[in-house]
């Protein structure tokens, strides 16, 4: 796999943790959180619905993990 690729997923990885951290430390709910996908993605990135409902788990996925 491409080195670009691994390390725009560590990037997407970490960023989704650290926001979600700080809006959970915050106050934010686990069904309040709005961090959009483009958020986290390199500037062009197109997202379809499929990519943007995995981004939806992640977001849940790191809430029960912080």
């Amino acid at each position: 796999m491409d080195r670009g690729v691994i390390d725009a997923d560590e990037r997407y990885i970490a960023g989704v943790y650290g926001a979600v951290a700080a809006a959970k430390s915050s106050g934010v709910g686990r069904d309040e959180l709005d961090l959009p996908v483009e958020r986290f993605l390199a500037e062009g990135v197109v997202v379809d619905d499929a990519y943007a409902a995995v981004h939806r788990e992640n977001l849940l996925r790191a809430w029960d993990e912080v």
